[in-house]
């Protein structure tokens, strides 16, 4: 992001997905000390400054402390375990309200808006890494395409059968365009790969 990392997790004792903002709710820095597979203690409350629907995950840290990392199959299992995933074709997500431009990105718009931007899908096809200039790293799955958003070294290619964790950007149109804003959606990350 602009402004520092958008950083995800999980509330292990609500199973809800949290964005985790700095206790004065800004974005966590880029030496943040949150890593993949890490289970933290933290002391937190709602965001002064949380986002209207999809984006409903935003949490102010106030304090944190390390208890111990699990790594992407720890998540894989826990994931798999507690969460609705969604498994085959990307139409099914976010309860089916994706609409899909003519150029193949999926996104969500109003009315049909979903109580999270959080989700995590099972694809039935490879997702195939394409990057149509330096700075975009786009992954295509059949005629779709999305922007991967994480920080995990790149693969040509994301088997089927991969857990993977959706999200969806914030609202946004065009400038000088009678678009209503939408939501895109974006790859944030896999695990176990």
């Amino acid at each position: 992001m602009r402004n520092g990392v958008c950083i995800g997790g999980i509330n292990l004792a609500d199973n809800k997905s949290i964005r985790l903002h700095t206790s004065t709710g800004a974005n966590q820095p880029l030496d943040a000390p949150f890593q993949i597979g890490e289970i933290w203690s933290l002391d937190f409350e709602p965001a002064w400054n949380a986002r209207p629907k999809p984006h409903t995950e935003d949490i102010s840290v106030i304090s944190q402390r390390l208890i111990k990392a699990i790594g992407e199959a720890g998540i894989e299992k826990y994931v798999k375990s507690n969460f609705k995933v969604h498994r085959g074709d990307i139409s099914g997500l976010y309860e089916g309200n994706l609409q899909f431009t003519n150029s193949g990105k999926a996104y969500i718009q109003k009315p049909y808006v979903p109580n999270y931007s959080v989700t995590f899908w099972i694809p039935d096809e490879n997702l195939i890494f394409f990057t149509p200039s330096p700075t975009k790293r786009i992954y295509k799955y059949k005629n779709y395409s999305f922007p991967f958003v994480g920080f995990q070294d790149m693969r040509g290619v994301i088997p089927a059968g991969k857990l993977l964790r959706m999200s969806l950007a914030y609202w946004w149109s065009p400038e000088d365009s009678d678009i209503a804003e939408r939501c895109y959606i974006q790859l944030s990350g896999w695990y176990n790969i």
